[in-house]
């Protein structure tokens, strides 16, 4: 195994570091995926996070990520 120093991207999502943090973003891979069933037009929506929140690590049950999926999915 070989030290690559540190990482710019993992599982699609890009690290940014900076002075005031870390700053993780998945706006390339949105784009790709955006370009890929070609709905470029599309506006962006508004994302209200109170940015005044801290992540904490989860001390409840892991849930995985298939059933997570499944209810996002849209029934319609």
């Amino acid at each position: 195994m070989k030290d690559t120093g540190l990482a710019n991207v993992i599982l699609e999502i890009k690290i940014s570091r900076t002075s005031d943090g870390i700053f993780l973003t998945q706006a390339h891979y949105i784009e790709n995926v955006l370009g890929k069933i070609d709905i470029f037009d599309v506006p962006p929506a508004n994302n209200h996070v109170d940015m005044s929140l801290h992540l904490v690590k989860n001390k409840g049950d892991l849930v995985s990520q298939s059933r997570l999926l499944k209810q996002a999915t849209f029934h319609g």
